[in-house]
């Protein structure tokens, strides 16, 4: 049996038919991330007919629970398809032998390709990156905090201490000439007056003593 392809010619329609063609496959994906899950794809392609057989096996076992894709044809007449495994290793599947097995009419024996299986740590330095940028931001936040507190306290308005002064009573006379005693007919001179008045000022006998503050808001007894 082989791939028949219809063509128009002078001499009107021909059908040529094609010999088998035998499948190729390619494994692009043969390492893993510890506790990440990864698919391991088995590319088959180039092969007629149609009919074919595609296996995943692990240290000679046969997978089960493996994906296998609808064939697709191509514009030559051939098909390709994808077997995909897909699970999560752990470090005790490192140096497991997966193998991709590929049965066909074209083929004479079996199609085989198998790799050790390499499977690394996780990913630290991206770890480390978030585990530092979640440090620098809760640094961030509480210098923030601190810096609006201190804001806050030096915008509040500030009660200074009011220093009550001694107080000093208003005189109880003011020294002035009795009309009564100037002659008859005379005003008193103002320049006399203002004369006499500095020099009651000055006299010390004239000083009222000074209370203290204490005296000064003392609660009057209100009369009965």
């Amino acid at each position: 049996m082989g791939v028949t392809h219809n063509y128009a010619s002078r001499h009107g329609p021909r059908t040529v038919s094609l010999i088998p063609a035998a499948p190729r496959l390619s494994i692009p994906q043969r390492s893993a991330v510890t506790d990440t899950v990864t698919s391991f794809p088995c590319h088959v392609w180039g092969f007629y007919p149609g009919d074919v057989t595609v296996t995943w096996l692990r240290d000679g076992r046969v997978l089960t629970d493996a994906t296998r894709s609808a064939p697709q044809r191509n514009p030559d007449g051939t098909f390709n398809l994808t077997l995909t495994y897909t699970f999560t290793p752990t470090e005790s599947d490192s140096g497991s032998i997966f193998s991709c097995h590929v049965s066909h009419a074209a083929l004479a024996q079996p199609l085989r390709e198998e790799f050790p299986l390499a499977v690394t740590g996780a990913d630290h330095t991206r770890s480390a990156i978030r585990a530092t940028l979640g440090i620098l931001v809760a640094g961030g936040a509480a210098a923030l905090a601190i810096y609006c507190r201190r804001r806050r306290r030096e915008a509040r308005p500030q009660v200074s201490r009011i220093q009550v002064l001694p107080h000093w009573e208003p005189r109880d006379k003011v020294c002035r000439p009795d009309p009564e005693l100037l002659p008859q007919g005379d005003s008193p001179d103002p320049v006399e007056l203002g004369r006499g008045r500095e020099r009651e000022r000055q006299d010390p006998r004239n000083q009222p003593e000074p209370r203290s503050h204490v005296q000064r808001y003392q609660r009057l007894e209100t009369p009965q």
